[in-house]
């Protein structure tokens, strides 16, 4: 439970980290500029920036090595003002409704072309030539501050998609959800162990004087259970659930023991001897005898020849374990149906 609440976390935190992520690149993309002190994430979708071309005129092979990738995301700061701006510096700006993040490679102030704005020459350190329009400063949304994680791009792009939203629904859902479930399913086992109590409390006063008539009267199984601590009957009630989903399975009930069998096969018998649940699987123990389970072998006992693997359900891990063994008698009973 412990390890399955730790995992439940992780995966949690990392989808609403993503989903925020996803969140601060639609910022990104939305034309706001980039606020002092509020990096926004922004995912680099092509590669025309993750090595450098040999036609690059600007750059030449270990000049720079802050290169992107796809996928990657990068975290983009406040633009410094526009007299700042220097050359190799990388920067996103905004063409035509599309967010491009490329290198600075060149400044022209301004000119007779020009006279009023300095412009800016971007080009992708893959690519041969460079952007085709020059980029002015009110185009830039910001600057990468040399902050990336790899690969996590793509998750966070389907996050912004509807399949994306729809997923963070149900988790949500999921996890208000299923509290609600447990706490109901474990209302009904309490109401069904309190029923097969009270029942057998019912059986066991119909006659008050039955126990009289010989002193060598034993209580049954049914009676042991009716009178046994909750931890037990909880126990023998989470057992039986996972029995009684085998398909096939029968239930044979004795004054002593309950047996369930598949087929011919025996799967386990169930005793209760003082407060202790005892179970008797149609196992060989000798097969199990350098294994992780706890048990005794009761085989040369006749009552038990085809149950001679005896285990005290004393824990929940002897739970585990239970119904793990269960599991392999299970096999034996359909290798015999085959």
């Amino acid at each position: 439970k412990i390890f399955d609440s730790i995992l439940l976390i992780v995966c949690c935190a990392a989808l609403f980290v993503s989903f925020g992520l996803s969140l601060s690149v639609s910022f990104c993309c939305s034309g706001n500029k980039v606020k002092a002190g509020f990096p926004v994430a922004n995912v680099v979708r092509s590669g025309s920036m993750s090595y450098i071309s040999k036609n690059h005129k600007y750059l030449e092979e270990g000049e720079v090595t802050d290169h992107l990738y796809r996928f990657d995301i990068v975290f983009i700061t406040e633009s410094p003002k526009e007299e700042d701006l220097k050359v190799n510096d990388i920067v996103v700006y905004e063409f035509e409704k599309e967010f491009i993040i490329h290198r600075i490679v060149a400044i022209e102030e301004p000119n007779e072309k020009h006279p009023n704005e300095r412009h800016f020459l971007l080009q992708g350190d893959a690519n041969d030539v460079s952007d085709r329009f020059p980029v002015t400063y009110e185009q830039i949304v910001g600057k990468y501050n040399g902050v990336r994680i790899p690969y996590i791009g793509s998750f966070v792009l389907f996050m912004q998609s509807p399949a994306g939203w729809l997923c963070i629904l149900l988790v949500v859902f999921a996890m208000i959800a299923t509290p609600i479930a447990e706490k109901k399913l474990d209302k009904a086992r309490q109401a069904r162990l309190q029923l097969i109590e009270s029942n057998e409390e019912t059986v066991a006063t119909e006659n008050p004087f039955a126990r009289l008539k010989s002193s060598r009267y034993r209580l049954t199984f049914k009676e042991k259970l009716a009178t046994a601590p909750n931890e037990l009957k909880k126990r023998y009630s989470d057992i039986t659930e996972e029995v009684l989903k085998i398909e096939g399975v029968r239930r044979i009930e004795g004054k002593k023991f309950v047996t369930y069998k598949l087929g011919r096969q025996p799967i386990v018998k169930f005793a209760i001897k003082g407060k202790t649940l005892n179970a008797y699987l149609g196992l060989n123990p000798k097969e199990f005898a350098e294994s992780k389970y706890y048990f005794s072998d009761v085989s040369s006992m006749k009552l038990y020849a085809n149950y001679g693997m005896r285990v005290k359900v004393t824990s929940n891990r002897q739970v585990k374990y239970l119904i793990e063994l269960i599991a392999l008698a299970k096999k034996g009973g359909d290798n015999e149906t085959t």
